[in-house]
This record gives C-alpha cells, structure tokens and sequence, in this order.
C-alpha cells in the first residue's frame, strides 16, 4: 500500500473547538502515546473488501517503550475468501493467512471489541488515539467502514512512516541508502503484527539518522543564542567605525548597544 494522505487545508473561518489528542500521561498510561496497527484485507477497496487480520501495539511518543496490544485473526467463509483479488489470495494463501481466517472463532465485532479495549486502556477518558504505521491511513479507512466504535475513539490525526520514508528518501538520500541495510532484520511480511512491528523500528531508524536534536528546544538555548547574535552584531559594527569619529551616529549606536 503505498498511498500519501492530503494535507488539511486551513481556513480563514472561526477555528471550531480543538479536539483532545492522548497526550496526558498518567502512572498507568504512555506518555504521548502512539497506537500502531496493521491490518491485513482481501483488497483495498474499503466498501467492497473486507478485514482479515489486525495487530495493535502502543508505544511512548519517543519510541522507547512498548505494550503489546491485540493480534486477532477473523472468521471469513470460503465465499468472501473466493471474492479476493489475485495478489491478496496469491500472499495470504503463502502466509497461511487465509487458511487461518477460515479457521477463525474471532468475529468482526469481537475483533473490534478487543482493540477498543486496548486502546481505551492506555488512551483513558474523552481523549483521541493518534494511529501510527506504514499508509496507516488506509487502515484507518477501513476502521471507519468496518469498526465505527474503534473509530470514534481515534483522532483525525495519523503518524504515517510511509511519509516520512518518502521525505528521507528526498532530503536525506545517505540515511536512506543505508536504511535497507540497517533494516534487514525487520521486513515488511503482510502479516499484521511483523508489519507493526517493522513501522517502529523503521521510524526508530528515520529518528536516529534524520530527526536530530538542535539542542535550541529550550528557552535558556534560544537566549544564548540570541546574546551571541547580538554581540556579534556590536562587534561587527564597531570594527566598521574602527578611527571614525566616536561621535559618529554608527559610533553613537555601537556605545547604547553596548549599555542594553
């Protein structure tokens, strides 16, 4: 699936009341929380196929720790089976996927079920759950379709790795040459929780290699920064007014700069 979401446009009309992303950690709760989920279908059509398998993880917003979440193969009679196209019933029958969903007990509802319960436990009260994954947009397409409960608990919002790959591929062409190599013990299997699984480490990757710290993040940082600036200004300009006149205007400015 490889699909890149618009982005939200902005308005010039009154700003609506901002919903309340899961980012208020408590003892029992992840601090700005990720929940990262896979789905496996019999196609992309979100109206027409539907879901086999699904995989949640969450983790903390830095990447650092993990809770395993619901891994849940669902039940499928042979007809919607049949109904699958080419390269989905050529994958799932080589990963045994179609077999297992054949075999399932684990209804839809249920499937639903489990992953609202995960999330609603370490995602607690009236806040939103930001998904996370590779196009994790098109999972949260058929979330919208096949589990609207699910649904209603996630933000508008998503973390796609899909996007960020696309970005470091462009702007960070050493980091992502390499990135295969580094990567090589995780891969992309088409089952649900070894594809969560390789989106953290892959945005893990992207991270450490790409996303690093300016050490400006800090108010203290920004005004050292900005004392450094302005006493290089001084300097600048009292070497331009170096033997003029100190009565100068250039030389005037260059003495009250100095007594700010």
């Amino acid at each position: 699936m490889s699909r890149f979401a618009a982005l939200e446009g902005m308005s010039d009309e009154p700003a609506a009341p901002q919903q309340r992303d899961c980012v208020e950690p408590t003892a029992s709760v992840l601090d700005d929380p990720l929940f990262w989920l896979d789905l496996e279908m019999t196609g992309l059509d979100s109206r027409r196929d539907v879901i086999l398998e699904a995989a949640m993880l969450a983790s903390d917003g830095q990447l650092r720790r993990t809770v395993d979440g619901p891994e849940i193969v669902i039940h499928h009679a042979d007809p919607v089976l049949a109904g699958m196209n080419e390269w989905s019933r050529q994958q799932h029958d080589r990963s045994g996927l179609t077999e297992r969903s054949r075999l399932s007990t684990t209804s839809l509802a249920a499937a639903e079920a489990a992953l609202l319960a995960f999330v609603e436990t370490h995602c607690p009260g009236d806040a939103k759950a930001v998904l996370a994954g590779a196009c994790v947009y098109k999972d949260l397409e058929f979330v919208e379709v096949h589990m609207p409960r699910l649904r209603a608990r996630l933000s508008h919002r998503v973390v796609d790795v899909s996007t960020v790959r696309h970005l470091a591929h462009a702007w960070y062409p050493g980091a992502a040459r390499k990135a295969r190599a580094a990567l090589s013990a995780h891969a992309y299997t088409h089952r649900a929780l070894d594809d969560v699984r390789h989106s953290i480490a892959e945005l893990r990757y992207w991270r450490e290699h790409c996303f690093r710290p300016s050490g400006g993040g800090s108010k203290g940082g920004r005004a050292a920064r900005g004392s450094k600036a302005a006493a290089g200004r001084r300097e600048a300009a009292a070497a331009r007014c170096d033997g003029e006149d100190k009565r100068s205007p250039v030389a005037e400015l260059v003495s009250a700069m100095d007594k700010l």
